[in-house]
């Protein structure tokens, strides 16, 4: 098909016999060398332009084998990433000429076509990538060869050609959708309506025009009429054609997968048509509904027979072309996934709840819900044959998707719009099953009246006979369960009895009895107010769990080390009994597979309590100190698993964190050495973060006894300072030094004096790091060394030092130090992470500008402002934004700090504010609507009242925070940031700092100006 091409080459040919023989040894190589030999030689010929042609060639050509034929289109697919286009991101080259591309792009499109399923496939994947690197202009035989396929009704001409068709709809410009989506929607539609097409290619049809509706989301951005012109013509046909599939109740095996093969994408769109067009929607989504409703209800009887009491879920399940599991459960799945979309629609609130508040179909869909939601013999079986799949499936962090999950997540959705109203309904119909339910919205229901119940009986006539019935082990550990997490609804008196009952099912011999109650046990466990009533268990609990551990795995293995974090802090005094056994058990577990990250990050975390219990550390340094000294000292270790010594470095610095200050002397003494001897030649990057962690600790503990240390070449801070040195060239790999900018700043804040003398030549090493980091990550541990520079000594020093510094951009461009830190600050200002950092940023900013925003040379420095967007942007498709990069108004930095500075406050006031316009109704559940359009779902929108009260505290002192607390500087931690914001705009204001006039008049915008406004009115 090329012959002829080749001889007008300047390279060197190849023909498809070679290609061919290449091929076929990658794919029957017995090794890996073999392997990658063969995959060389064909990187080698990909560089000769014949060669793309050459892989289409075999992949169309019959008479080649099939599984060449498939290895063949590949390759070709694969090449397309690195050789098309020099644009791209993974470009490798050479480009292949113009001719060669013009064929390959001939041929692809003969290739979709193709009788075999898995080419015609990978053909449609090649013809997509092409079409998302170049414009459709650029290739205008694709659209046209697509409509000739789609309308000649050959199913595997239009199989292939959806599929592409579907890629590329979400890149085509508003000018292009106008001109397509008028010619192509009604085709495609015709493919979908079509019964004689396969459900497959039907579906692929209704994806096809999803893919239509995110993109007219779009493009009504820019066209407002977009949905009248393209969505309202297509939408009656579309949802008649929709509830034609959904009104037959026919419950055959057939019926059932071919209604799956619909439904699966079919449900996608609706949710999407009722979520983002709600408007449109409203006549069609109620009898859209009434349909699904009617489906799962219909289906029930066949789920009980095929699933609950049997396992025979082969009957109505088939795998698809794709590999999707079509049958019984994926329609299910479907059925209430739509439930739970309408659920949470306001227009729909008269189904749910009635028109008279009956709440008749919440009581039904409940009873339904509940009924799917069974137990059934085959997980029973599954359950008591593997113990991890019971702990995997029953946790509530990392549930396994069944159809008990999709129950789950449909009433959390139900709770969330309907609240009370769901749960009286759920306790009417199952009141053993309402675990299900949200506990914060139970109990205050039940303690302000609105929903009646009464848990007093119910404990003592229900969940103590549950406890007590030994023959069903299941029902036990749901009871204990359950009671823990109602816990306050049980008398004071009986607490310790149900804990004690918890403590005692750990000794069944029913797996998931005693899973149970160490559940209930971790979740009581947790609450400190409970410690006194666990005096008498706490020791057998602890026992429990290290008799149960060295012979369970996986999930259960994680259960277990999970729950020893809440039961080693209830008694501090009485665990210490327990180390004999307790350390030498999760030294083992730690050992017994050093490379399984979950199981070392578990032990890791019950070692971290420990440490901080005083009357226990000292048996854990004992224990642990040896064997950690000899770990690190090996060098072997160091080179051969790197995974299990950083492992260990992990944990000594649990251990130094833990310990006294100054420094036990056992700490120099045995793995000070070997510690730096590891960060000074190692490469690893594990190693590298965890003994950044090791030297920030020690320094912060100990920094004399790191100065006084000495090998009789260097003390030990001058070894630190090599390391820091090693870590910030900027041809070090940037995964090793993330965290580097906090052993910096425990360096400078302990080592004053000895640091002074090259403090310039460690923040000019900083400043040549941040001028090539790409990692966020990296850019704010350094961002964050000179905000404590700029909060301890002032802006003035900082501003002197980095205007006289001249930095190398990694692409050989000299840029002055101050321009590169202020460009990089207003940049990375926002992606600042951490309770303490966001106030250490924002504290430094606001000085930086009160001390040092009128100096010439930091109001000279421009940074990017607001994005510009040209009157005829339009959409930026991907094409479209790699020709053309975004472009930003140019600002001082001043005015980009003020800007920054005001988001901040209005960001902490709004996190502040009590009550605000999303409040959630006391009774309802309902939420205010925020779509758009959702107004036309109810005839009378309620007023809200738009005022808020304010809290005392910011909203996010709750957040967690892993700063070293030997780091922090109280007097930001515990900063006011609305207050401390408010009054640093009110003194420029006053002051005029930085002609704060000139900045909030021409380069604040709207919305901004409202935030000032708000701040000088209080």
């Amino acid at each position: 098909m090329f012959a002829g091409m080749a001889t007008q080459q300047k390279q060197s040919t190849i023909d498809a016999a070679t290609v061919s023989e290449y091929l076929k040894l990658v794919l029957n190589a017995t090794n890996k060398a073999e392997r990658e030999s063969a995959e060389k030689a064909l990187a080698e010929m990909a560089a000769i332009t014949v060669y793309a042609p050459t892989l289409v060639n075999l992949a169309l050509d019959k008479s080649v084998p099939f599984h060449l034929r498939q290895s063949a289109a590949v390759n070709l697919k694969n090449y397309i990433d690195k050789y098309w286009s020099s644009k791209e991101f993974n470009f490798v080259g050479p480009e292949p000429s113009a001719e060669a591309k013009a064929f390959v792009k001939s041929a692809v499109l003969v290739g979709l076509s193709d009788s075999e399923s898995r080419i015609r496939v990978l053909m449609a994947t090649t013809a997509s990538k092409i079409a998302n690197i170049e414009d459709l202009e650029s290739w205008p035989e694709l659209f046209q060869s697509l409509m000739s396929n789609l309308k000649s009704g050959a199913p595997d001409q239009i199989h292939g050609s959806l599929r592409v068709v579907s890629s590329f709809v979400d890149d085509i410009s508003e000018t292009q959708f106008a001109h397509i989506a008028p010619i192509l929607l009604p085709q495609v539609y015709e493919i979908f309506a079509n019964q004689n097409y396969n459900p497959r290619v039907r579906s692929r049809a209704i994806s096809v025009f999803r893919k239509f509706l995110e993109t007219l989301q779009i493009v009504e951005k820019s066209v407002p009429t977009a949905v009248q012109e393209f969505l309202l013509p297509q939408l009656p046909t579309w949802m008649h054609a929709f509830h034609q599939i959904l009104a037959p109740m026919d419950i055959s095996n057939e019926q059932i997968i071919f209604k799956t093969e619909i439904f699966y994408v079919e449900s996608t769109t609706i949710e999407y048509l009722v979520s983002k067009f709600p408007g449109p929607m409203k006549p069609y989504f109620p009898e859209t509904f009434q349909l699904v409703w009617r489906t799962g209800t219909t289906l029930f009887p066949v789920y009980k027979a095929t699933t609950i009491t049997t396992s025979d879920v082969d009957a109505v399940e088939e795998v698809d072309t794709d590999g999707d599991v079509m049958g019984l459960n994926s329609l299910l799945f479907n059925v209430f996934a739509i439930i739970g979309v309408a659920a949470e629609n306001k227009g729909m609130d008269a189904v749910f709840v009635g028109t008279d508040d009956s709440n008749e179909f919440l009581k039904a869909l409940v009873e339904l819900g509940v009924s799917f939601s069974q137990i059934s013999d085959g997980q029973i079986e599954s359950w008591e044959a593997d113990t991890n799949a019971y702990v995997q499936e029953e946790d509530e962090t990392s549930p396994s998707f069944s159809m008990r999950y999709s129950i789950t997540m449909l009433f959390d959705q139900l709770t969330t719009r309907h609240n009370l109203r769901f749960l009286q309904a759920l306790f009417t119909a199952v009141p053993t099953l309402f675990e299900a339910a949200k506990r914060d919205s139970i109990t205050e229901g039940i303690k302000s009246g609105k929903v009646s119940f009464d848990f007093n009986g119910f404990f003592e006539h229900v969940i103590q006979e549950c406890i007590k019935c030994d023959s069903c082990p299941l029902l036990q550990g749901r009871a204990l369960v359950f009671s823990s997490i109602f816990y306050e609804y049980i008398p004071t008196n009986q607490i310790s009895q149900y804990i004690n009952a918890m403590a005692a099912a750990l000794s069944s011999n029913a797996l998931s009895c005693k899973i149970g109650g160490l559940r209930a046990l971790s979740q009581l466990a947790s609450n400190s107010t409970l410690y006194p009533y666990f005096t008498q268990s706490i020791g057998n609990i602890i026992e429990s769990v290290c008799t149960m551990a060295p012979s369970a795995t996986e999930d259960l293995l994680l259960m277990l080390l999970e729950s020893l974090v809440p039961f080693v802090k209830v008694d501090e005094a009485l665990v210490t009994k327990y180390e004999a056994s307790l350390i030498p058990l999760l030294v083992a577990i730690w050992t017994r597979d050093p490379e399984d990250t979950l199981v070392n990050v578990c032990v890791l975390n019950v070692f971290t309590t420990l440490s901080k219990n005083k009357l226990m550390f000292d048996a854990l340094q004992v224990r642990l100190l040896p064997p950690l000294s000899h770990s690190i000292g090996d060098a072997n270790l160091m080179t051969t698993q790197p995974g299990v010594y950083s492992n260990a470095l992990m944990l000594l610095g649990v251990l130094i964190r833990g310990a006294a200050s100054p420094l036990p002397l056992a700490y120099m003494n045995t793995v000070f050495s070997p510690l730096i001897q590891a960060m000074v030649t190692s490469i690893d990057n594990g190693i590298l973060q965890e003994g950044q962690d090791c030297l920030q600790s020690m320094v912060l503990k100990d920094v004399n006894s790191v100065i006084n240390w000495n090998d009789g070449s260097k003390n030990g801070l001058s070894y630190i300072l090599d390391i820091i040195a090693r870590l910030l060239d900027p041809n070090s790999d940037e995964s090793s030094c993330l965290y580097i900018g906090s052993l910096i700043t425990a360096v400078i804040k302990k080592a004053r004096t000895s640091i002074t003398p090259i403090l310039p030549q460690l923040l000019s090493a900083i400043m040549s790091r941040l001028a090539t980091a790409k990692y966020t990550q990296l850019i704010q541990t350094l961002l964050l060394v000179f905000a404590n520079l700029i909060l301890e000594h002032g802006s003035v020093a900082i501003v002197n030092f980095l205007g006289e510094v001249t930095v190398n951009d990694g692409v050989g461009q000299q840029r002055n130090g101050l321009n590169l830190f202020l460009n990089t600050w207003s940049d990375y200002y926002d992606e600042i992470m951490g309770f303490y950092n966001l106030k250490l940023n924002a504290a430094a900013m606001a000085t930086f500008i009160s001390q040092s925003g009128s100096d010439s040379r930091v109001t000279a420095v421009l940074v990017k402002g607001g994005l510009l967007l040209s009157a005829d942007a339009g959409i930026v498709t991907r094409s479209k934004s790699k020709k053309v990069p975004d472009q930003y108004q140019m600002i001082s930095f001043p005015a980009k700090a003020f800007k920054l500075l005001l988001k901040d406050y209005q960001q902490n006031r709004e996190s502040a504010m009590k009550g605000d316009k999303a409040a959630v109704d006391e009774l309802t559940g309902d939420s205010v609507d925020t779509e758009d359009e959702s107004g036309e779902w109810e005839d009378d929108a309620a007023e809200l009242d738009e005022a808020g009260d304010w809290f005392e505290v910011d909203g996010n002192e709750e957040e967690d925070d892993d700063t070293d607390p030997d780091l922090i500087n109280n007097d930001i931690y515990n900063l006011k940031m609305t207050d401390y914001l408010s009054n640093f705009v009110k003194t420029c204001v006053q002051n005029n700092g930085v002609q704060f006039g000139a900045i909030a008049n021409q380069i604040l915008d709207g919305a901004e100006k409202k935030i000032l406004a708000s701040i000088l009115s209080i």
